[in-house]
């Protein structure tokens, strides 16, 4: 009885030594502090960069990364590291030469799963720092392929679609994952080694992005900027705060935008212009204090003249949230864990329960119920979803969401918010509200509601695609908020499409509108009318159907006409088509020019097109961008002897990149047969 007793004694003091490795729970920001459950935190951290450069999707060793959390958690008592999740971004994402991101290798995921997975179970909270301005630098074979990234906007939409977003839901319900630091100094990047990048491109980055992480998690977000003149408005030599919350709103104005906490780098070459930031307060070293504040790089062997102890202590006791010092691992000359473990060790010992705070107590889940409208309600017009929680710590926010799109947070009870369900289709709809208490835990209730507004607008016609021609595509209901009796989705393959027909009550001019949801991103796919392929129309990331308009076409009403859409860049969700007869007699066309004192030959002529505007047609003919003339000879000798009205020229290869020998004198053939034809030109590039 002793030996078996002694056994689950041992086996019960094995089981807690585990569970107390784990990392307690979700971090959170409470009045400017870190918080697991209903316990302060403060970061005991470090950096651990990389083991083997660009580790994830490379050269990664599980082996090695388990036995040095272990070690610094265990022996130093690290309770945070900080982690490049790519290092040059040559490995594991992949982004063409355009810089189109379109996801990761399998094996980058699989290194992160077993990576996420070590620090959760040794108890290592990870601050995640997705990009470095080393992508940038010209020293690396991919580096063009990140410029090209980070100057468009569609390719930065790439990155957040394919590649953050999935990134967030492989990892947000993992605790040990509790921040993301978006950029690592991106500062250097805006030097000419760094392709000499504009703080503007990296805002819009920032702000996508920070707006993308704040929708799908509850993962804080920062960016490790190098230099404090650019995280400051107030700071000597100041360049303005880059990351504040009124920068990035500039470029995206959502409530979603903005960073959670402020992460600044020292190192000892900064001394002559600012002062040490452990030595004074984060109002001292020139940061707005309305949110937290953590030193997230800064010498493992101390800042000048100081030891690494009296940077922690100093650090504490001024009120910064955190120190991280670079490395654990000893990448480059500022130290190792044995440099700055007596750091860490001095926390530990006297800090004890701020740097390893005992899972709470309070293992209970909010309560939470939509009070108004009901399951099943129809609705219409402006309603106020009401929602009761309640939890014994406190309810901290519920998020509102509308067919899985979050809307609106109140922090105040009683929890509302004001639907206008007329922006939305008649139809079913889903109504979620998430309840989080203090401790972050949260619970959530849907309900589902038929939304019917009153439409007046005869001169509507709606074209249900379930009820066309399907090759390779399928009839759905999943997705809630469709018309008629469901949507067509898969669009997987080239030759993909579905094809509707239609009566049209009277000839004339029709404006097409196409209802649908591309919950994967930026999609193109074509349009024919009447079996003529019109091109490739856009259709945004949307979760929800939402329409797209695709321009004005005439329209007999002496033949039914027929619509089709084929995959081009599919897997998107088609709902239907939906024609509205147009009055072009409201157009109101000024016959004003405006350059004012425009020769009277172009006053006269745009006096001549407004007259006949929607009266005529007048003809024309596009030429190639050779200025030939082949299809002007040809009408001329098809009709005996007439000329369109109109001549089209492209400038196309007019730019600076183009041979002298492809110009072929374009402007000047149009002068010519201005001249002597009295036609109209136009001209584009």
């Amino acid at each position: 009885m002793k030996k078996i007793g002694f056994y689950y004694i041992v086996f019960g003091f094995l089981l807690y030594l585990n569970l107390f490795s784990a990392v307690p729970g979700r971090i959170y920001i409470k009045n400017g502090q870190f918080y697991v459950g209903d316990k302060r935190i403060w970061i005991n951290g470090c950096n651990t960069p990389w083991n083997n450069w660009n580790d994830f999707g490379g050269n990664y060793n599980a082996t090695w990364w388990s036995s040095h959390y272990q070690n610094i958690h265990d022996n130093y008592g690290v309770n945070a590291s900080r982690v490049w999740i790519t290092c040059s971004g040559e490995v594991g994402i992949l982004i063409d030469e355009s810089g189109y991101v379109s996801g990761a290798t399998q094996k980058h995921w699989q290194d992160l799963d077993s990576f996420f997975q070590i620090a959760y179970e040794k108890g290592i909270y990870i601050k995640a720092t997705l990009i470095s301005f080393d992508h940038f630098k010209n020293t690396y074979s991919t580096y063009q392929r990140w410029r090209n990234w980070i100057n468009s906007d569609t390719n930065i939409d790439s990155y957040i679609t394919n590649y953050l977003i999935p990134f967030l839901n492989r990892y947000k319900d993992n605790p040990a994952l509790w921040a993301i630091d978006l950029t690592n100094e991106p500062d250097w990047a805006t030097t000419s080694e760094g392709g000499a990048i504009s703080w503007d491109r990296f805002q819009v980055f920032w702000a996508k992005a920070a707006k993308a992480i704040h929708e799908n998690s509850d993962v804080l977000v920062t960016v490790g900027m190098g230099v404090i003149k650019y995280l400051s408005d107030t700071c000597p030599g100041s360049q303005g705060n880059k990351v504040s919350d009124s920068a990035l709103k500039a470029k995206l104005n959502d409530p979603k935008v903005y960073l959670d906490f402020w992460s600044v780098h020292y190192y000892p070459w900064m001394d002559p212009y600012w002062p040490i930031p452990m030595y004074v307060t984060p109002q001292g070293y020139y940061l707005d204090t309305t949110k937290p504040a953590v030193i997230g790089e800064c010498p493992a062997k101390g800042s000048t003249n100081h030891t690494i102890v009296d940077d922690y202590r100093n650090a504490f006791l001024n009120g910064w949230q955190g120190v991280m010092p670079w490395t654990s691992n000893g990448v480059d000359s500022n130290g190792s864990i044995s440099d700055m473990g007596s750091g860490t060790l001095y926390m530990k010992n006297n800090y004890y329960e701020l740097i390893f705070p005992s899972p709470s107590s309070n293992n209970t889940l909010p309560v939470v119920s939509i009070i108004y409208p009901s399951d099943g309600q129809t609705v219409s017009g402006l309603i106020n979803i009401q929602v009761e929680a309640t939890d014994n710590t406190g309810i901290s926010k519920v998020l509102f969401y509308i067919d899985d799109i979050c809307v609106s947070t109140d922090t105040t009870s009683p929890y509302s918010y004001s639907w206008d369900t007329t922006m939305v289709s008649n139809g079913q709809h889903t109504i979620k509200a998430v309840a989080y208490n203090i401790s972050g835990s949260s619970s959530s209730v849907s309900i589902s509601v038929n939304v019917l507004n009153q439409t007046n607008n005869q001169n509507e016609i709606i074209i249900e695609t379930e009820d066309g021609v399907l090759n390779g595509v399928q009839v759905a209901t999943t997705r809630s908020g469709y018309s008629g009796s469901g949507y067509v989705t898969g669009f997987d393959n080239n030759n993909d499409y579905v094809e509707v027909t239609a009566n049209i009550p009277t000839s004339g001019v029709y404006e097409l509108k196409i209802r649908y949801a591309a919950p994967y991103g930026y999609k193109e796919n074509y349009l024919y009318i009447n079996d003529q392929l019109q091109g490739a129309i856009s259709f945004s990331e949307s979760s929800t159907f939402t329409v797209v308009s695709c321009g004005k076409i005439f329209l007999d009403a002496s033949q039914p006409v027929k619509l089709k859409i084929q995959s081009y860049w599919g897997w998107f969700e088609l709902d239907c088509f939906i024609l509205t007869k147009s009055d072009i007699s409201s157009f109101n066309i000024s016959k004003q020019l405006t350059i004012p004192d425009a020769i009277p030959n172009a006053k006269r002529l745009m006096s001549f097109l407004v007259d006949n505007y929607g009266k005529k047609i007048i003809s024309g003919q596009w030429s190639s961008h050779t200025g030939s003339t082949d299809e002007l000879d040809y009408i001329n000798t098809t009709t005996n002897g007439k000329q369109p009205a109109i001549w089209g020229l492209d400038m196309l290869y007019y730019s600076g990149a183009a041979p002298e020998s492809w110009r072929n004198n374009v402007p000047q053939k149009a002068i010519d047969w201005w001249k002597n034809k009295k036609g109209i030109v136009t001209m584009c590039w």
